[in-house]
């Protein structure tokens, strides 16, 4: 018992949260974050657009 609680808390806490993440789960995240933000962009650009569009409309 003493062993695992010196393995858990007598670390940094980089190393401490290594212990309980997936391997390839932090580039997934990073890569699904790049993902959401382009898409995100083309979305503000739609929005853009549209606003132009119904303002043009109005007229």
């Amino acid at each position: 018992m003493l062993a695992l609680g010196l393995d858990l808390f007598a670390v940094n806490d980089e190393k401490f949260m290594d212990m309980f993440v997936a391997p390839g789960a932090i580039d997934a995240l990073q890569n699904e974050r790049e993902s959401l933000h382009k898409r995100q962009k083309i979305l503000h650009t739609c929005l853009s657009e549209f606003k132009s569009v119904a303002t043009a409309l109005q007229w």
